[in-house]
């Protein structure tokens, strides 16, 4: 099956599905042991399935994953330097 990894700030990967299920929204995507080896670079532990869409590609059925930053991997800011005066 064709997927399409819709990842933030990156240009969308096509793949070919192998396993046996699809992740469901929610789920989380461990870069080491999976994104790496796509090729795609990502400075975060996982990234968190944020929607899931099915779609029709010619003849063929794919699904698109749109894929998010976990919360604890997002870089912090500190707001105090922007109310300092």
């Amino acid at each position: 099956m064709t997927v399409f990894l819709h990842v933030i700030n990156a240009a969308p990967k096509r793949i070919e599905w192998d396993c046996p299920f699809i992740p469901r929204e929610g789920e989380y995507l461990f870069t080491e042991s999976f994104l790496m080896d796509l090729g795609i670079e990502i400075d975060a532990h996982a990234l968190i399935v944020q929607n899931v869409y099915w779609h029709k590609l010619g003849d063929n059925i794919c699904v698109s994953l749109f894929l998010t930053y976990d919360d604890d991997d997002k870089s912090e800011v500190d707001f105090s330097v922007f109310n300092s005066n």
